[in-house]
Order: C-alpha cells, then structure tokens, then sequence
C-alpha cells in the first residue's frame, strides 16, 4: 500500500509542536504532577478526540505514561484503558486518575509532618543513589520514604509515595534524559 492508498494521510504539522510536549500539562492541576519529558500534553489528547468526530466511550492507551490519555478520558467521562511495561508510570498514572477522601489525605500529611525528625540510617542506601544527593536531603527522603511506607491505606500510601517520588526529584542533584539518569 502507498501513502497515497493509505487512509491516514501522512503530513506535517508544525503548528502542533507545542501541544505534542508535555510542557503544557505544566498549567493543568493532576496533569502536571509528575513531568514526565517524554509525554504528550493534555491539549494534545484534546485534539487527537476532536478529530475522530464523535465521544469515545472507551480510549485505550497501550503506552500510558505519566496517564496523560487516561486522566483527560476520565475528564471528559470516558472509559479509559491503559498499559504500559514500567511500573513507575502505572503508579503514576493509577494515583493521578484515582478519587481521594481529602480530608483522609489531610489527615494523614498532618500525621506525617507531626512526626519528629529522627536521622535515618543511609548504610542500606546504595552508593548510585547516594551520589543524586546532598546527605541532608537524602536523610529527609529517607526518613519521609520510611513513614509512607508504614501508612495502611494503599491508596493513601501511594498518593504519598507519588508525592515524595516527585519531591525527591526536585532535591536531587539528578535529571532524567530519555530512560537514564544524569
């Protein structure tokens, strides 16, 4: 088949570059909790929709991400469907689409910050981890990794295991470029 029998016309568009990055999820609240370079924005998925020309009542994404697809399908009333082979991004994108008691949520981040400061032990902390930090943050990402952990509620705990993975990040010394560390 030629690109001239093909259905899907092939063309370039450089008038989407801005909304096939994820810079714009940067301004939309749940969409811009973790950056995820790679991803596609919000507006994109917008788009994408639109030109079908009718809802979807159903939207798979076999590449979900940081759950960009899977959080606009839920927006709009969708059933949205997603895989993807890492399990950082099922994380990420299961704590972004799902409901949250906030009141629990509050609840359990005044439990959190109530806790004094006690300086964890860095021995079972592998030297390539230890080199993305300073040792007073890396002390903090610790001791907060420790109280999550021990949080009961799944759904609370990977709220905040999110919250601290993205935290994390921003304190470290580290950046991601592609699928590696820098």
């Amino acid at each position: 088949m030629t690109e001239s029998q093909s259905s899907f016309p092939i063309e370039e568009r450089y008038d989407l570059k801005l909304i096939t990055t994820f810079i714009l999820n940067k301004k939309y609240p749940i969409y811009n909790w973790f950056y995820f370079k790679e991803g596609f924005s919000r507006d994109f998925v917008e788009y994408a929709v639109n030109l079908l020309g009718y809802e979807p009542k159903v939207v798979l994404d076999p590449f979900v991400g940081a759950g960009t697809t899977l959080l606009y399908a839920r927006e709009k009333g969708y059933c949205g469907i997603g895989v993807d082979a890492s399990p950082l991004m099922v994380l990420i994108s299961k704590v972004k689409t799902r409901d949250y008691d906030t009141k629990l949520l509050r609840e359990e981040a005044q439990k959190l910050f109530k806790v004094k400061f006690k300086k964890p032990s860095l021995s079972n902390v592998s030297s390539f981890v230890k080199q993305f930090f300073n040792k007073y943050a890396l002390e903090d990402v610790v001791f907060f990794n420790e109280l999550v952990s021990n949080i009961e509620d799944e759904k609370v705990r990977n709220f905040f295991k999110v919250g601290l993975i993205c935290s994390s990040s921003k304190v470290s010394y580290a950046y991601r470029d592609g699928s590696v560390l820098r």
